[in-house]
């Protein structure tokens, strides 16, 4: 491993994923930008998983195993306690990284020392590798981005890369019984001490299928997931400053459910609109940082509500 340059720590929990795994180390290996270490964190899998990844030889490549099944918000932040790097690559153990992902991180970062976090596209796949979608395009006004965790997570998680100053100097973890979203609150908490951006390139190939934790939970655990949900919303805004009621939240919760704008009828859009000019008075009495870019995200959501409520905006 090298001594120049930084060096970049590629966290990866791992738990049943033999099917997936080998394909998901080599996209590592096969990055453009060597100087990296790889810390898989085995969560107790009982299926060939350890096999796989035992298997593969590479002095980069360093494994640790629970003790018992910890889950992957423990298991992320054990990679987190085990990494060197000045970086931190997250990676998940059934996804695909496109061989420049670190080089072009890396690059970023080290000539934006304003940012903290960088993304950049996604494309997806099913469980057998065959694309199912591309993302269009991306965010990178680290102010828009911030706006948008206020109702919504916008990151895949395995696209991103961290500085780990960030994370060390902020205490920022994983926290567990998140229902599949303990990504959605590090990035809630990440968005109010740093700048993120994504970068107009394709880095990550993520995958979905049945049989997935996120689609488990989805369908076994919904709500339980939406009321987390619910509660992390509330938490971003609170967290960014903001003062609102317990009616004011209830509104905001159920109109935007799992980040889609959900507003059934012309009385739920009125409120809505009477809490956004809330918000919105909110953001410049407190010289919030981000208020040209929330404004911007809010008359959006009314331009979707045009037909029931295109008058009631001034």
């Amino acid at each position: 491993m090298s001594e120049k340059g930084p060096l970049v720590s590629v966290i990866m929990p791992a738990y049943n994923a033999e099917k997936y795994i080998g394909e998901a180390i080599e996209s590592i290996r096969n990055q453009t930008y060597a100087n990296w270490e790889l810390i898989i964190i085995d969560d107790c899998s009982t299926d060939s998983t350890m096999k796989v990844a035992e298997g593969i030889r590479d002095s980069r490549i360093k494994i640790w195993h629970n003790r018992k099944n910890k889950g992957i918000a423990c298991s992320r932040n054990r990679a987190f306690s085990h990494a060197l790097g000045k970086y931190i690559a997250i990676m998940d153990d059934d996804d695909i990284s496109f061989p420049e992902r670190l080089e072009q991180q890396v690059d970023f970062l080290e000539t934006h020392g304003d940012i903290g976090i960088v993304g950049g596209r996604v494309e997806s796949i099913d469980g057998e590798g065959k694309t199912i979608g591309r993302q269009s395009g991306v965010l990178n006004n680290p102010l828009y981005i911030k706006v948008h965790f206020l109702f919504k997570c916008i990151f895949h998680n395995s696209e991103m890369m961290i500085r780990k100053e960030v994370t060390d100097r902020n205490h920022i973890y994983y926290h567990e019984n998140c229902y599949g979203m303990e990504d959605f609150r590090f990035w809630i908490e990440c968005s109010k001490v740093t700048r993120m951006t994504c970068l107009d390139s394709f880095l990550l190939k993520h995958r979905y299928f049945d049989g997935s934790e996120t689609s488990r939970v989805k369908s076994e655990e919904y709500p339980q997931r939406l009321s987390c949900y619910r509660r992390l919303q509330r938490l971003s805004f609170k967290l960014s400053g903001f003062t609102l009621s317990a009616e004011d939240y209830r509104i905001i919760n159920d109109s935007f459910v799992e980040g889609r704008l959900s507003v059934e009828d012309n009385r739920q859009a009125a409120a809505l609109i009477k809490v956004m000019k809330k918000v919105m008075d909110q953001a410049v009495l407190g010289e919030m940082d981000f208020v040209k870019e929330l404004d911007i995200y809010l008359r959006k959501q009314l331009e979707l509500m045009a037909v029931k409520c295109g008058g009631l905006w001034n």
